[in-house]
């Protein structure tokens, strides 16, 4: 967690640790003892989203991160490769959630944009839009195809799948991508 707004990714990982009862501590990068300077220290990179376990080399990204927890815990399956489809329909990488270019990407060019141009917001908020935009490369000049890629995505989640509709995504069970468009779904609105 940076600067106290949790990444959707971050909290994608946090779940996938949660139900399968792995414990786990959270390290706040602003924590002057074990925060982003430790973490940059230790790794060579200022991304906080690692997660360490024993002596195994970091997990620095989400698909490690679920691989990892996958070796842990046994139960319950989580399967990364429903993560990489649209899940309720066929496989299309557009609508993917989390890899770069799906949801997540698309959802961040439209924060960046509206914080970056919007009068409703202050020099803080476009200083953190102009860091994003560095950080990430983005161009804002794509927030149309953007908004089309997440309107789509959203749309596809929004349909009951398959003939009987339950409260998960893709059959009776709980799956990686039940929880992964649990902690996506909030950069339409968070939870306050």
């Amino acid at each position: 967690m940076r600067g106290g707004l949790p990444s959707p990714w971050s909290e994608f990982v946090r779940a996938c640790f949660h139900v399968k009862r792995i414990p786990y501590s959270l390290v706040d990068a602003r924590d002057a003892d074990r925060g982003l300077a430790s973490i940059k220290t230790l790794t060579g990179t200022r991304e906080s989203a690692v997660v360490f376990w024993n002596d195994e080399r970091r997990a620095p990204n989400w698909l490690e991160q679920l691989v990892l927890a996958e070796r842990i815990s046994l139960k319950p399956r989580l399967p990364a490769r429903m993560i990489l489809s649209n899940g309720p329909g066929r496989r299309s990488d557009r609508r993917a959630l989390l890899p770069r270019q799906g949801f997540g990407w698309h959802r961040r060019v439209m924060m960046i944009a509206r914080c970056s141009r919007s009068p409703a917001f202050g020099e803080r908020e476009r200083a953190i839009g102009q860091y994003l935009a560095r950080k990430y490369r983005h161009n804002t000049d794509s927030v149309e195809g953007s908004t089309k890629h997440c309107e789509e995505i959203v749309s596809t989640f929004a349909r009951p799948c398959g003939p009987q509709a339950t409260t998960t995504l893709l059959g009776s069970s709980l799956t990686a991508l039940d929880l992964a468009w649990a902690a996506f779904a909030a950069l339409i609105q968070p939870l306050l």
